[in-house]
């Protein structure tokens, strides 16, 4: 009889440790959701892919040719700029594959500048770091104190049947 004592008293302060834990969990929720002053807070809207920016490329006669570069303001489908109005680059590294990248440094917050030939170095002018242009990542980080990170690139989707490059921002 005494074991049974011991195993019953055992589960019933088991069960109120447990009954106190979950409270103290269910609380600390209530409380935490109580901390924005009754606003409820949405996540950011990400872009549907309906909405996402079709370029047509024949729009820009550089893009016609592999290795062919340019900076542009893109527009969603209702005419609103993307990327909060900055530039993306866009690059053309093979017949059916483009490369779209942000066109400002994330160390510095400045708009780089295109490479003035063919194959050429993304430049920022901010720190003179020297980006690939095939893919936005680090070459060289100038006089850049600390990490240098690489320039956003954004999926995109090449169509050469309707010659449309569509972009995943």
């Amino acid at each position: 009889m005494g074991m049974n004592n011991d195993r019953r008293e055992f589960l019933i302060k088991s069960a109120k440790i447990a009954g106190i834990s979950l409270c103290g969990c269910v609380l600390s929720s209530i409380i935490a959701a109580c901390d924005n002053d009754g606003e409820t807070v949405a996540p950011p809207e990400q872009p549907k892919p309906e909405n996402y920016p079709v370029l047509k490329i024949s729009d820009y006669p550089t893009l016609s040719s592999v290795g062919g570069m340019i900076m542009v303001i893109v527009r969603d489908k209702n005419n609103k700029p993307v990327n909060n109005g900055n530039p993306l680059i866009i690059f053309r590294i093979e017949q059916n594959k483009f490369v779209v990248l942000d066109s400002i440094c994330r160390h510095a917050g400045a708009q780089v500048v295109l490479p003035s030939s063919p194959g050429g170095d993304i430049f920022c002018p901010a720190h003179s770091a020297k980006f690939y242009s095939s893919d936005g990542s680090l070459k060289d980080k100038g006089s850049a104190s600390g990490d240098v990170p690489s320039l956003l690139k954004y999926n995109s989707v090449f169509d050469p049947i309707e010659n449309t490059l569509t972009i995943a921002i």
